[in-house]
């Protein structure tokens, strides 16, 4: 191990000692910046230590629940893509495995906290992604992976807090055969495509595209022999508060934390104190990035997450060139602005979508459709580009949550365009719109519903506008279903029936589609939609290019 690290496992003990009465004089006294790893480093190493106890729980509820202990997989198999769905026995918990039924991925319906391991034991284990933060769900900024989060605003630059693990000996980049790392990444083309569109719809846009499972890791055995001290270190970390948890941070070389902690304290000779490391602690940072920028050896959008990241001057120009189609791709700086979320970013973003209107990024639909969504939050020709997600770009979907969200003036108009509009390749993105109708639950939703589903005689283009309508509470609206299905009976081949009996109905999908809204849809419920036209918007959809 590392000599650093093994100063730090030292240094642990000691970081919840009853600080010193003269605690600035005391701070002066610890090892200088450099001593110890860097606080990005040492934190990824604590929450990586605990999670190996989530994971364990996490391995524990699925063999229950799921997998009665059985080692084999075959059941489970899905050509179609990775089996997934509700915990059996556990509400408020969900699962979905890979295509082979070798790792899955739990997730808590309620704020998105996930843990993946490995049920197979045939491969690797316990392992993580590279972007394993992204799966922690909501933490407090009193815990470890509050803190971690906080150094790391993108989950992207942990890469470089894995590589110094990696360099002590306590952390492994996983070997995988071809198989095994076909299974860890692929998916049918179709299904990628369909869960991008869902997640997009769920969190409006915000969807960082850098993959997610293209690297796993694990701890080495020496690290995890150190997971219960590393646990507890993290428990006692959540619970300090005051001069306690200056002295913890500087303990630990954390003298960010340490500073952030002594303001919030309030006394000036402490605070004068962390800060000046503080700065010293910035500038090895920023030394460390700049080192790795010049390498060239850091993956696509890393370098400009980076830059964001240390604060550093260049960053602006950096970002404003990638948006011009200069250096990093376009997509992935658009990735980053969205990051952001700055409105005076909108000029630029404005820039991008015209160039790829026109051809200028290849016909880009996502990237043309990310700038748009950001245009409209930040009501910068918001009307227009309402109009070309709803046309052009094929997103009417979207383009009615955000009409809701950030335009309910024009509100009646997107939805209903969505409702009608020719659906996309896949299925379940044809009730995004039906789906958040049914959580809104107010009158005037039934009353689209019930209008779209009188005009259409369509049984696959309705399907998710009844499943919404049997699920209302008024019976008037479940007798619509009814009167509408007694009117249009199911004329199909008996095999036919049987196949559509053994997938998943309507009503099951729907359920799904309103557990991933919820979060972006509630908040929405006492807003009044209007149906003020859409500048733009022909009766066939099509958006202007904006100007």
């Amino acid at each position: 191990m590392d000599a650093a690290f093994d100063r730090l496992l030292d240094a642990i003990p000691t970081a919840f000692d009853t600080p010193p009465g003269d605690l600035a004089a005391a701070l002066a006294k610890l090892p200088e910046v450099g001593h110890l790893p860097s606080p990005w480093t040492t934190w990824t190493l604590v929450v990586l230590g605990r999670l190996v106890g989530r994971q364990a729980l996490a391995e524990a509820l699925l063999r229950e629940h799921l997998l009665d202990g059985d080692p084999s997989r075959d059941a489970f198999h899905d050509e179609g893509g990775p089996p997934d769905g509700p915990l059996p026995g556990m509400p408020g918990w969900g699962y979905e495995m890979d295509n082979e039924g070798r790792y899955c991925t739990l997730t808590r319906t309620a704020g998105g906290e996930a843990v993946t391991v490995a049920i197979s034991g045939r491969e690797f284990g316990h392992f993580v992604f590279l972007r394993f933060l992204d799966q922690l769900g909501p933490c407090g900024p009193e815990t470890p992976e509050g803190r971690v989060r906080s150094l790391h605003p993108s989950s992207k630059t942990v890469a470089l807090a894995l590589d110094d693990l990696r360099a002590a000996g306590l952390l492994d980049k996983l070997k995988l055969s071809p198989f095994a790392r076909r299974r860890l990444t692929w998916r049918p083309p179709w299904r990628q495509a369909q869960a991008m569109y869902l997640l997009t719809a769920a969190s409006g846009g915000k969807v960082e595209t850098f993959p997610s499972r293209a690297l796993a890791y694990r701890l080495t055995p020496p690290a995890r022999a150190l997971s219960g001290r590393l646990a507890a270190f993290g428990e006692a970390w959540a619970l300090a508060t005051g001069a306690d948890r200056v002295w913890a941070a500087a303990a630990i070389g954390d003298w960010p934390g340490a500073h952030e902690a002594a303001l919030a304290a309030g006394d000036p000779a402490v605070i004068a104190r962390t800060e000046e490391r503080l700065e010293q602690c910035r500038s090895g940072r920023a030394a460390r990035i700049g080192a790795e920028l010049a390498g060239g050896s850091w993956p696509r959008d890393i370098p400009l997450e980076a830059l964001r990241e240390a604060g550093a001057d260049e960053f602006p120009g950096r970002l404003r060139s990638a948006l011009a189609g200069a250096g990093v791709d376009a997509a992935e700086a658009m990735a980053v602005v969205d990051g952001i979320d700055d409105p005076s970013w909108c000029p630029e973003v404005l820039a991008l979508y015209n160039w790829v209107m026109v051809d200028g990024g290849g016909g880009d639909v996502d990237l043309a459709a990310n700038c748009a969504r950001f245009l409209v939050r930040h009501d910068h020709h918001k009307a227009a580009m309402l109009a070309s997600l709803a046309g052009t770009l094929g997103r009417p979907d979207e383009a009615a949550l955000l009409a809701l969200e950030y335009a309910p003036e024009c509100a009646l108009t997107a939805v209903r365009h969505a409702l009608r509009a020719s659906p996309p390749l896949w299925t379940l993105p044809r009730g995004i719109v039906p789906a958040a109708l049914a959580l809104i639950g107010r009158p005037w939703c039934r009353r689209e519903l019930t209008a779209f589903i009188r005009e259409s005689d369509d049984r696959d283009r309705t399907m998710f506008a009844r499943a919404a309508l049997r699920r209302d509470p008024d019976p008037d609206a479940r007798r619509a279903v009814e009167l509408w299905e007694e009117e249009h009976p199911l004329d199909v081949p008996e095999d036919v029936l049987k196949f559509r009996s053994a997938t998943s109905h309507p009503d099951e999908c729907l359920i799904r589609l309103t557990d991933r809204l919820r979060d972006r849809v509630i908040p929405l419920r006492d807003r009044t939609p209007g149906s003020a036209p859409l500048a733009g918007l022909t009766p066939t959809g099509l958006g202007p290019q904006a100007g």
